[in-house]
């Protein structure tokens, strides 16, 4: 059934020495039609211009600053402040396109049972990536279902239900939220329209940090095959 008036999205940033990028980031959210109700950015910890950067969006954007926690508790505690009946999350050095949260409140009010919506994502080479860099790499511009926090517009209460993102290693925070969730009924829908891209870029966690990366993912499908056994067990 349809909704007569449109869901109240709060978006959620969270960046940590992103001045490079985290104005692009922002303004991709402030062109959304209609906009969103609020836009909470959590500078974490950061050394560089970052917070003046997003400070300068003021009032359209809410600014929140704490000690470098990582990006779970960052978006944890914009998560606390946030007001909206649906949240959105977009990491500081990434974008969206146009459409993003029209096409998907649509898809949430026109479908109470559902959870949250995604939408498929490409990647980018950042403009300012070295070229001698950039011939290294081999970017895939096409669209693939975007399995990600910035493809993603989640009801409120499912959030609530699911609990936040800190409770999983630092650089795995989503998989370990998405593998907590679907442990947990998240019933979700993916659209076909593209609605994030994804900045390569010299600093990306995934690329500076593989070993942690590659170490929290195996803790992600540990804890997540011992809550199956768990659940096997209880049925036995």
């Amino acid at each position: 059934m349809m909704h007569d008036q449109p869901l109240t999205i709060s978006v959620l940033v969270a960046c940590w020495n992103g001045e490079r990028y985290v104005a692009e980031a922002l303004e991709s959210i402030l062109r959304q039609e209609p906009p969103p109700g609020e836009v909470i950015a959590v500078d974490d910890g950061s050394t560089d211009a970052s917070a003046a950067v997003m400070a300068s969006f003021a009032p359209r954007v809410t600014l929140l600053r704490q000690s470098n926690q990582g990006v779970a508790a960052a978006l944890d505690a914009a998560a606390a402040r946030a007001s909206g009946e649906a949240i959105a999350f977009l990491d500081a050095d990434d974008l969206w396109l146009p459409g993003k949260l029209a096409r998907q409140s649509a898809a949430l009010a026109a479908d109470p049972a559902l959870d949250g919506v995604f939408g498929h994502m490409s990647c980018f080479a950042s403009p300012d990536l070295p070229e001698a860099e950039r011939a290294t790499l081999r970017i895939d511009a096409s669209a693939v279902p975007g399995l990600v926090k910035g493809a993603l517009l989640l009801r409120r209460a499912a959030f609530d239900r699911i609990g936040g993102f800190g409770r999983g290693p630092r650089a795995a925070d989503f998989i370990a939220w998405y593998a907590r969730a679907a442990a947990l009924g998240f019933h979700w829908r993916m659209l076909p329209e593209t609605v994030c891209l994804r900045r390569i870029h010299q600093a990306n966690m995934s690329r500076s940090n593989r070993p942690q990366q590659h170490a929290d993912y195996l803790q992600v499908m540990r804890d997540s095959l011992v809550r199956r056994r768990a659940v096997q067990d209880r049925g036995a």
